[in-house]
């Protein structure tokens, strides 16, 4: 198995989630620049206040590389509830995909929230095709849409959200009710 390792974000230079991002999203910004292009800024200011706040917004990043090549990143925010928190950009760049590498990387975005004591991961993408996998992706590893809504960059496709809930423990057939 590839040997994938999680670095921290300190770890690298200003405008490396930039270039991941540029690079994961090129084919879908060169097909429909008109919705797709002003992403751009967007990505832009994450890594700006990334890099700026390390010890908030930046602490919830990392770089995924594969031995010392960077192949992608994760990150995740909390939110107002401390019980529940939101997978944020992420990608892998596309000479790296299909391997496993972004159900590893989510894996590990997963991992970090629980970490701080998060239950309810959220997570949210697009309905347009370019994100078929990422949906794919969600449900094979346990999370379920829980509804679709208008947004994004694009008003042709809706927002696809997600929740990965913690496992209750199932019922036994010797179970009692008191």
């Amino acid at each position: 198995m590839a040997r994938l390792n999680y670095s921290p974000l300190t770890a690298h230079r200003p405008g490396i989630i930039l270039s991941l991002l540029e690079q994961s999203y090129q084919e879908l910004v060169e097909t429909d620049p008109e919705h797709w292009a002003g992403e751009r800024a967007n990505w832009q200011e994450f890594d700006r206040a990334a890099f700026a706040q390390p010890a908030t917004v930046g602490a919830c990043v990392f770089v995924t590389c594969l031995d010392r090549t960077a192949v992608g990143f994760g990150s995740f925010e909390p939110s107002d509830d401390p019980l529940a928190g939101f997978v944020g950009h992420n990608c892998i760049l596309p000479s790296y995909r299909r391997r496993g590498f972004g159900a590893r990387q989510l894996a590990e975005v997963v991992r970090r929230m629980q970490a701080r004591g998060i239950k309810v991961v959220k997570a949210t993408t697009s309905e347009h095709p370019f994100f078929l996998a990422a949906r794919q992706m969600y449900l094979s590893s346990g999370f379920i849409e829980v509804g679709r809504r208008p947004g994004g960059p694009d008003p042709g496709y809706r927002l696809v959200d997600f929740e990965l809930r913690p496992q209750l423990p199932e019922l036994t057939e010797d179970w009692e009710e008191t």
